[in-house]
């Protein structure tokens, strides 16, 4: 039975291959390992992994990064304005800047795993581009995770570029059965809700890429937003 159980998760994950030969697409840029990379805003500084791919994320302070794929592994450093950070925490919406200070890492990763499951993943989204060739052959939205199956492994403070956080480790499962494990940690920065995140199959993925985001993760620094005559 188990011999059996591994053959179909094996046959799962090259179905999730196939679907991510095409899952980056000619927009995708290829990532510049010879300086720090920095967003938009300047509110941000980190290395990027040497021949990962970077997604069009326009002038936003957004992240996406792959390797493969999306469906095989991604790293994703996100920037919402705190009113817009947790649509299914109520009070959230009316709190102030002050209140956003008070409120301790555990609290914010409570709320932010009661997001996870209610379905907000902005990375794993379906292009045109997988709709096509032989990613026509399967179903994106079978390979992506589903929201409702997310549940929470551990979660333990942490600290990001000196700043306490949350470390929320949690598993989800796609239509397909195939297991993915994602790291998520968040921190309030200039009146904004920062995530950032890693996410990839637990088969073989998750654990080959994770010395790559935790590289990743400690070069990233956060700094003061700047727009015209910044010094850096």
């Amino acid at each position: 039975m188990r011999n059996r159980l591994n053959v179909w998760l094996h046959a799962t994950l090259m179905a999730v291959v196939v679907m991510s030969l095409g899952g980056c697409a000619a927009s995708w840029q290829q990532v510049s390992t010879k300086r720090p990379f920095k967003g938009p805003s300047r509110a941000y500084v980190v290395n990027l992994p040497d021949q990962w791919k970077r997604a069009p994320t326009d002038d936003t302070d957004h992240l996406v990064l792959t390797r493969e794929g999306l469906y095989l592994q991604q790293i994703r450093l996100l920037r919402y304005p705190l009113k817009q950070a947790f649509p299914v925490v109520e009070q959230s919406r009316s709190m102030t800047p002050e209140a956003w200070a008070d409120l301790l890492p555990e609290e914010l990763a409570d709320w932010q795993y009661k997001q996870l499951k209610a379905g907000v993943n902005p990375a794993m989204v379906v292009r045109k581009e997988e709709l096509k060739g032989i990613l026509a052959a399967f179903q994106p939205q079978d390979a992506k995770p589903s929201d409702a199956t997310t549940a929470q492994i551990r979660m333990d403070p942490a600290v990001l570029d000196g700043r306490p956080v949350f470390e929320l480790e949690t598993r989800s499962f796609n239509t397909w059965g195939l297991e993915y494990r994602t790291l998520t940690y968040g921190f309030v920065h200039e009146k904004a809700w920062w995530l950032l995140q890693y996410s990839a199959p637990s088969l073989l993925y998750f654990e080959r890429d994770l010395p790559t985001f935790e590289a990743f993760k400690s070069s990233l620094k956060i700094k003061e937003s700047c727009f015209l005559f910044c010094s850096d």
